[in-house]
């Protein structure tokens, strides 16, 4: 129904919205719920979801449209995703109309084919939002949709009843994905979720041992279907690593299984477990099942998290959903810290560069998938620094400033807007190299892992630093120059788990810790000299375990295959970085 829902958005709710109310010396402070949301008389963004019936020859390759009028239809249709699958789920979002609600007239889901023949289509259910809120569930659509002789094929459903709702919704449930815990705030957190529609999701909390039904209401959001109902609960003043218990409540109603909150911990001698990897391609991914197996506290996606290869926001969200859903994923990411960036798979395409048209897109799903900081406010770059305990983490963004090489593998659209090649430092741009240098002298991390998709050493591929050695050694030599000491480098990219040392001109050598892939094909493993240490060619993550309890601190780096079997275990020391 049209008016208000039993939701918020979170910080555009007016200057009351989520003010904690007095609770006490508590650690947890319960949140006050802003107001509803009032949804407008005037449709602004239109969602439908459309789930392919089970059974032989269901799908379609032909295209299909959504009608809210005879003159108003929306072709579904999502660039470089083969929509209309066997029982699978599409999602479709049309912003910036301006349709008065009362000039719809209908619900018509119709094939946009021409002739008299075609691929029949069968709908197993159809959902509909204006600006979020839920308008049309239908699970129970009869016949098949085509042009064509089979009994039963019409051109087009119309239903009869108009808007209304027979079903609560195609998708799994309300809360379709999550929750994944984020980069975590100063004293809080960030978890990440995503609804079916504009629904209010609350994050109920409470200390360990204490019971969870009593636990306050700590932060509230909305959902927006610009955001395609991503959002970011973050609930703050929370003492330094004790595992809160927290559940998820959408629309009033217990959604997921409890899980564990822990804000980051301040002491830089605690100990500290980082899991890492790149190159997730195949729909099947069981390392994460091993990686989760390792109970690590941070996880760092390396780049090539999806393999959409495209310059359309909408098939982002497409493969993002996809491959959040996988359970040993989705596992992971809700128990540990979710560090990430992107490489070229998951930016644009293959050995994408700064003059590849679509990045704004890519950049606009990345920060809807991953909650995550990112600097600077402007458009441009993803990258941002987070100091967990005794570690920080520089995620840099090596794809929106890259000036091109010539690769003839290259595979984009060009941009004729794009960022002036000649503004590049190698990699990173100016501007990104010099708030690298800047956040790498004020750490006082003893370890500082510096992490991008692309490899360091002076071995890669032409997709790699050795594009651009004058940059990456003036890089390494201002770290020298400035007395930055702990640096060590992550890289994925190769389809192979590598670690090296990397000579610079002066200064301490550096490791390079390389990890791919952690589901996709496996690449060779050609040697690269003396300084490479090993390398294995087949699925694989990494294990790094921080000790900085010691007199020397330590890095204990273990590469770990398909099996779970360790293959290779690497020791260095603190001293090593200086």
């Amino acid at each position: 129904m049209r008016g208000s829902a039993d939701a918020v958005v979170s910080g555009d709710a007016g200057d009351d919205a989520g003010v904690p109310l007095d609770a006490g010396p508590t650690d947890l402070r319960p949140v006050d719920p802003p107001p509803p949301v009032t949804f407008p008389d005037t449709l602004g963004t239109l969602s439908v979801a459309v789930r392919t019936a089970d059974g032989a020859n269901a799908g379609t390759d032909d295209p299909m449209e959504f009608c809210l009028s005879a003159e108003r239809c929306f072709r579904l249709d999502t660039p470089d995703v083969d929509d209309f699958r066997v029982g699978e789920l599409d999602i479709f979002h049309f912003e910036g109309l301006s349709i008065p609600r009362d000039e719809i007239t209908r619900v018509e889901l119709r094939t946009a084919s021409v002739g008299d023949n075609n691929d029949r289509f069968t709908a197993g259910c159809l959902e509909v939002r204006f600006d979020g809120e839920p308008v049309y569930c239908n699970d129970a659509i009869p016949g098949h949709i085509g042009i064509g002789p089979s009994v039963g094929e019409v051109p087009s459903f119309v239903d009869p009843a108009g808007l209304h709702e027979v079903c609560t919704t195609c998708q799994v449930g309300t809360l379709t994905h999550g929750p994944m815990q984020g980069a975590p705030t100063a004293g809080g957190a960030r978890i990440w979720v995503r609804t079916d529609a504009t629904r209010r999701v609350g994050l109920r909390m409470a200390r360990p041992g204490e019971p969870l039904d009593d636990g306050p209401i700590v932060a509230w959001v909305d959902p927006r279907p610009e955001q395609d109902f991503n959002a970011e609960l973050t609930p703050a003043t929370l003492e330094s690593d004790v595992s809160y218990q927290a559940r998820l409540e959408v629309a009033g109603e217990v959604r997921g299984a409890p899980f564990t909150v822990r804000a980051a911990p301040e002491d830089r001698s605690t100990a500290l477990r980082v899991a890492l990897g790149s190159c997730t391609r195949y729909d099947a991914q069981p390392a994460f099942a091993h990686v989760h197996s390792h109970a690590p506290d941070t996880f760092v996606f390396l780049g090539d998290n999806h393999y959409g290869n495209t310059s359309h926001i909408a098939a982002h969200r497409h493969h993002y959903r996809r491959f959040r859903a996988v359970p040993e994923r989705a596992m992971t990411v809700r128990d540990a810290w979710t560090l990430a960036t992107w490489d070229d798979h998951d930016f644009v395409g293959n050995n994408a560069t700064a003059t590849c048209a679509g990045r704004d897109e890519a950049k606009r799903a990345f920060l809807e998938f991953f909650a995550t900081p990112v600097l600077p406010p402007g458009p441009e770059g993803i990258y941002h620094a987070q100091r967990i305990g005794p570690v920080e983490f520089f995620m840099m963004d090596s794809r929106t400033f890259r000036p091109e090489v010539g690769d003839p593998g290259r595979r984009c659209d060009e941009d004729p807007s794009a960022v002036d090649p000649g503004r590049a430092a190698g990699m990173f741009g100016p501007v990104q190299v010099e708030w690298l240098l800047d956040a790498l002298e004020a750490s006082t991390a003893p370890f500082k892992f510096v992490a991008n998709g692309s490899r360091w050493t002076d071995e890669g591929s032409r997709d790699s630093w050795s594009s651009f050695l004058p940059a990456r050694n003036a890089l390494f030599d201002a770290i020298d120059a400035r007395g930055i000491e702990g640096v060590v480098l992550l890289s994925g990219d190769i389809h192979r788990s590598n670690l090296a040392w990397v000579d610079r001109p002066s200064g301490y050598r550096m490791p390079e810790i390389t990890s791919s892939p952690l589901a996709n094909s496996s690449g060779s493993c050609p040697d690269e000299g003396p300084n490479q240490l090993f390398c294995h060619s087949g699925i694989s993550f990494a294990v790094l375990d921080v000790d900085t309890a010691l007199d020397d601190p330590m890095l204990t780096v273990s590469i770990r295959d398909d099996a779970n079997v360790e293959r290779y275990n690497w020791v260095i020391r603190a001293s090593e970085l200086r």
